[in-house]
């Protein structure tokens, strides 16, 4: 009799199959690959923008303490409005030296990379990390891959690479972003057995957070060459995502802080 397949198995086979679905898909209905970028960027940024406004305070003024002190949200947003003041010094650097991205992407497919060693413990207590390991064994895998794709990212922006940039940015990012949607919807059924209200509070979250990603990136598709669409496309560009994407990795990581020396993580 064959063994059921593990929670972390399941999600992780669920998210390699849902995006490689998508990159198959999105091949196969758009040939040309800047077209194909495009629509790349629109999604992953799309799913990406809810995931990191979920990891801020923002993502927790739902809770009922939260609710009941005043300027809860407000509160929630001054690290974001922080981050985001430097955008625009970020993507004229990047522009000037691409160099930044292939940092930026590297950063990201590392948190990537830690976060899915991490799932078995997301599953278990909530998507909520503890201390980031400090062993070789933990680190170095995941370093070393982050390189590959910091290499892999420099050939494609280069030219020198068969596979387009787009579809290598949607296969470093998309995996962690579905795969973390994946364990949120488990410990969503995991309280609506023990706590319906906290399951449909985070369900209701969860909506909220990416419903301003959803309506921009709406916008643009709809109407590309408005005046609103030329402020909003930039931050649909991989330059831009990446760069919060990498002050996420930064934030969460300084939060998380190391596991103690010798504890096995």
């Amino acid at each position: 009799m064959s063994r059921a397949l593990s929670p972390v198995a399941q999600v992780r086979l669920a998210s390699a199959a849902l995006v490689g679905a998508w990159l198959v898909g999105a091949r196969l209905l758009q040939p040309d690959p800047a077209l194909r970028a495009a629509v790349h960027y629109l999604v992953v940024a799309t799913l990406g923008y809810g995931h990191l406004l979920g990891a801020t305070r923002l993502g927790r003024t739902g809770a009922p303490d939260d609710a009941r002190r005043p300027g809860a949200a407000l509160l929630a947003l001054a690290p974001v409005l922080l981050v985001a003041s430097f955008a625009p010094l970020y993507a004229a650097f990047s522009a000037r030296w691409p160099a930044l991205v292939v940092a930026a992407l590297a950063v990201s497919v590392w948190h990537a990379l830690e976060n899915d060693a991490a799932l078995p413990a997301a599953l278990r207590s909530g998507p909520r990390l503890g201390p980031l390991p400090r062993s070789a064994r933990a680190q170095v895998p995941a370093i070393g891959l982050a390189a590959l794709a910091a290499l892999a990212g420099a050939l494609a922006l280069a030219g020198r690479l068969p596979l387009p940039f787009g579809d290598l940015f949607a296969a470093a990012i998309l995996h962690h972003l579905v795969s973390w949607l994946f364990v949120l919807r488990v410990r969503q059924r995991a309280l609506a057995r023990s706590a319906p209200a906290a399951a449909r509070r985070l369900g209701r979250r969860l909506l909220a957070l990416h419903a301003v990603p959803v309506l921009a990136a709406a916008a643009l598709a709809a109407a590309p060459d408005t005046a609103a669409a030329r402020l909003l496309a930039p931050l649909f560009a991989p330059a831009l995502y990446l760069f919060f994407a990498a002050a996420h990795v930064v934030a969460t990581s300084l939060a998380r802080g190391f596991a103690p020396s010798g504890r096995a993580a």
